[in-house]
């Protein structure tokens, strides 16, 4: 590899270059490298030639591992294209079928309020018969009779106002919503750039590559600080909400609206259907139930604590409702709920979310003294508990007012007094409770909330006119609301529902 130019003159050569350099001694060159016109000796002449091929082979390598790679991103286009082109059709032929649902069902309305009116109006002709048939035998007799006279006026002068007042309301929500999907091949840089749309801000954070790297690993948990680095963190953290802007020039995104016969404080959904929660000052709660195919919210009294928490647990295909005394399983079958109490404790707080396999509780019990995490079965047996006095986890749990989890991640909301508002982060850590990284969020209310699809990414209100939609790699999307929103639930066909207690749904495409 390395070739060499032997010196004629020997008395007038140069010093080895290598000898100098690197073991501090004094050698006549023998030659010099046509290459680099190194001076060298006969020893360090074969040196060179061995790092010269070493650096090839390092080259060599390197090109071997980016032509491997190239063909990864070869297989990426077409893996990726083929699967989005599938999720198109799937989405569409399942859109599709729910429109023919959907226009049955208002065709077969519109012919039961033809079929009432229908009698309404046959009534109205039969009543206004009667009366002619009266007024036919009063003018036979041929006799005046004020009283008769007097209320045959009465019944006409009813029949009248309920003609004229009778007529046809419409009421319409015809959304025409056209479904938009992409799919881009680029270098990373290109994200950070415009935003995906004109209506919702996004902005892309880096999360360390090696965090991301190790959160699927199976290896053990991330070596995190000790307290006194964390809360460091979480300070630099918090840092970041001065520069955090409530105001917004982007456009809302929503795509419509659902209206409900009751107020929603807490809701969860199956993916079609919604069950949602009452509260009452002056009486006892309700659930009631929101089928997407049905008209009216059958609802039933809710005679135990007030419902803290709601979500649908899809493995057990249960909706489970946390309260401050104990876990409720609610399952809505033939028109009526069926409750079970699964798990009975007391808590002074208490969340509730699941994944595939375990259903975890975020609670704090002043009775039993403990502050953590309690990981059940789908035979709501307990069989982990992760206590937040341990080491590792640091006080980002503190103020904690929701979370959720997926197969990989937990990810929580907590909040923070900063110049007299109150702001909160969002947190996401492996299902060790070991901090991944944080993300400051801005203003809040005390009733944020997050969710997930169960697929790495999460929703979460704010309490104000802000939604954020936020992936597992720090990637953050920010949407603008009409109006407040706090609670969410998660629907088929990429769809959010988020209601602040209202008896309307706001519906977002995402």
């Amino acid at each position: 590899m390395a070739t060499a130019s032997v010196l004629s003159n020997t008395d007038d050569c140069e010093p080895c270059a290598f000898c100098l350099s690197k073991y501090s001694r004094t050698r006549a060159s023998f030659c010099q490298c046509k290459h680099c016109s190194t001076p060298l000796c006969i020893d360090c002449t074969k040196e060179h030639h061995d790092e010269l091929l070493q650096e090839v082979t390092q080259i060599s390598h390197r090109y071997n591992q980016l032509k491997e790679l190239l063909q990864t991103k070869h297989n990426i286009i077409v893996d990726e294209t083929a699967k989005s082109i599938e999720d198109v059709n799937q989405y569409f032929k399942t859109y599709i079928d729910e429109l023919i649902e959907t226009q049955k069902k208002i065709i077969s309305d519109i012919e039961e309020a033809k079929q009432d009116a229908q009698s309404s109006i046959l009534k109205i002709d039969s009543d206004l018969s009667m009366v002619g048939i009266e007024i036919h035998g009063l003018a036979k007799q041929n006799i005046a009779q004020t009283t008769k006279t007097t209320n045959l006026l009465a019944k006409l002068k009813s029949i009248e106002q309920s003609i004229n007042t009778y007529k046809a309301i419409r009421t319409e929500n015809l959304l025409k919503t056209k479904p938009e999907f992409s799919i881009k091949f680029d270098c990373a840089l290109a994200i950070t750039g415009a935003a995906s749309s004109d209506t919702i801000a996004k902005e892309t954070k880096c999360v360390p590559s090696t965090i991301l790297k190790e959160s699927f690993s199976k290896t053990s948990p991330l070596s995190i600080p000790q307290h006194t680095k964390t809360q460091q963190n979480l300070a630099d953290d918090m840092e970041e909400y001065d520069d955090l802007s409530d105001s917004d020039d982007n456009n809302d995104t929503e795509c419509g609206f659902i209206e409900t016969t009751y107020p929603i404080d807490r809701m969860a959904s199956d993916g079609e259907n919604i069950m949602y929660s009452v509260y009452y000052d002056d009486q006892p709660d309700i659930i009631a139930y929101f089928d997407h195919l049905n008209r009216g919210d059958p609802y039933r009294d809710w005679n135990q604590s007030r419902i803290e928490d709601m979500i649908w647990w899809g493995t057990i295909s249960k909706f489970i409702c946390a309260t401050e005394d104990a876990i409720y399983t609610v399952e809505y079958i033939n028109t009526r709920f069926k409750i079970l109490a699964v798990i009975r404790e007391k808590w002074s707080y208490c969340r509730v979310a699941a994944n595939t396999s375990s259903l975890f509780t975020w609670s704090n019990s002043d009775e039993y003294d403990f502050n953590g995490i309690e990981v059940y079965s789908t035979e709501f047996e307990s069989i982990k508990t992760i206590n937040f006095n341990s080491p590792h986890i640091g006080v980002f749990i503190n103020q904690s007012v929701s979370f959720c989890i997926t197969d990989n991640f937990i990810a929580s909301l907590c909040t923070r007094m900063r110049n007299d508002h109150k702001v909160f982060q969002v947190t996401v850590c492996d299902l060790e409770m070991s901090k991944l990284y944080s993300l400051p969020l801005g203003r809040c209310s005390d009733n944020a909330e997050i969710r997930t699809d169960g697929e790495d990414q999460f929703f979460i209100t704010t309490g104000h006119r802000k939604f954020y939609i936020l992936h597992y790699d720090g990637e953050k999307q920010t949407v603008n609301l009409k109006n407040d929103g706090e609670c969410i639930a998660v629907l088929h066909n990429r769809r959010i529902a988020v209601s602040r207690n209202r008896g309307v749904m706001k519906i977002i495409n995402y």
